[in-house]
Order: C-alpha cells, then sequence, then structure tokens
C-alpha cells in the first residue's frame, strides 16, 4: 500500500458502491486484517456516477449488513458501539458514522471534539462589534448524522429533551435550539466513551 509513501497517519478512501460489492469488500477486508489506520466511505452512486452507476436494487441494505458485520468482527468497534448505543436517540447509523468519521472521539476535549464535528460556535466580532455566533467546517457526514440523533434525543433522551425545552423557553430559534442539542449530544457521547461507561451508569 501506500504506507511507506506517506505521512499521513489516518487515510480516508472513497469507495463506490458497485466497487464494494465486486471487489472493494476485499479491499477491506485486508485493510482490517492488516490493522492498515484507513476509513473507508461508502458511497451509494446509483445515477450520479460518472460510469452511468448501478440501480441499488436493495444493495443499501447489504452495505448496512455490511458495515454492521465489519463493526461486530472488531472488539474495540464492538464496544464502542454498544456504548454509544446506549445512549437514548443513538441508533445503528449513528454509531457506525461516529466511529467511522470520528476516531478522536473519547481522546479529546469537548471543545475540540465539538470543532471537528462542526457544532462549535465561533464569533463573528469586529473591534466593538459583537456579531451572531455560527458553527463552521467539520465534517459534513458527521455533522447530519449527529442532526438525526439529535432531533431524536429532543424526544427520547430525557436530558437532551430538558435541555431543549430549557432553550425553547428561552425563546432561542429552532435551528440553534437543535445545534445546542447536536453539541450536548456529542459532549456526552465523548464522555461515555472516554469512560467506557454506558449511558445508565453515567453520573448524568
Amino acid at each position: 500500500g501506500q504506507a511507506p509513501f506517506t505521512n499521513e497517519k489516518h487515510i480516508f478512501a472513497n469507495l463506490g458502491d458497485g466497487t464494494y460489492f465486486h471487489s472493494g469488500s476485499l479491499a477491506v477486508r485486508a485493510a482490517i486484517a492488516a490493522n492498515v489506520p484507513v476509513t473507508y466511505k461508502i458511497l451509494f452512486n446509483d445515477a450520479v456516477a460518472m460510469t452511468g452507476g448501478q440501480p441499488f436494487d436493495g444493495q443499501i441494505t447489504a452495505i448496512d449488513q455490511a458495515i454492521a458485520r465489519l463493526i461486530e468482527a472488531d472488539d474495540d468497534w464492538r464496544a464502542k458501539r454498544d456504548v454509544l448505543q446506549s445512549v437514548p436517540g443513538v441508533g445503528p447509523t449513528t454509531s457506525a458514522t461516529l466511529l467511522a468519521e470520528l476516531p478522536e472521539l473519547g481522546q479529546l476535549n469537548r471543545q475540540a471534539i465539538a470543532a471537528l464535528a462542526g457544532v462549535a460556535p465561533f464569533n463573528h466580532d469586529s473591534g466593538r462589534h459583537r456579531g451572531q455566533r455560527r458553527i463552521r467546517g467539520g465534517r459534513s457526514a458527521l455533522r447530519a448524522a449527529l442532526y438525526m440523533a439529535a432531533f431524536a434525543a429532543t424526544r427520547f433522551n430525557d436530558k437532551i429533551r430538558a435541555f431543549a425545552e430549557k432553550l425553547r423557553q428561552a425563546g432561542k430559534p429552532h435551528k440553534l435550539v437543535i445545534t445546542a442539542c447536536m453539541r450536548k449530544l456529542l459532549t456526552i457521547l465523548n464522555a461515555i466513551v472516554r469512560k467506557n461507561s454506558y449511558w445508565k451508569t453515567l453520573d448524568n
């Protein structure tokens, strides 16, 4: 592979769904067997592929199943998955996305992990002018997964639901409420992975 020719500690590689099914799955297995620090992003090409694409014919389900098998086959990933999914609002898709897109989870402080995910507020101040705080940057696929998880958590997670309600009562707009819940949820996930503690045993 390219390992001897690069200083990158972790490599991300895009893998089309068609490629995955005829040969790419072998590359994924080989990377796992060799303990290579690479994350494969499986892309759903279909009609948007440069080659014309391949009809999915249920392949999304097959990809989900393949990802689940890969996680199940790795002791560390499996343990982290179980910890993540112990939090109400976090399901298989969110946990798999976190494992693939945020390997730093549990290793950084809450400010740094929020910045990586693109949910940290940045100021837009100039001189004496205090601008509106906005989020920017980060990893888009991860942010999308966190959005859906936070949305579910505002209904099914007592801690996130109470936090969201407090913001609404303070007159905060919906977008700000959801973004704040994404950041809050990520902080919780970062803490439980660091402590290797399930949601019910975490002091929250």
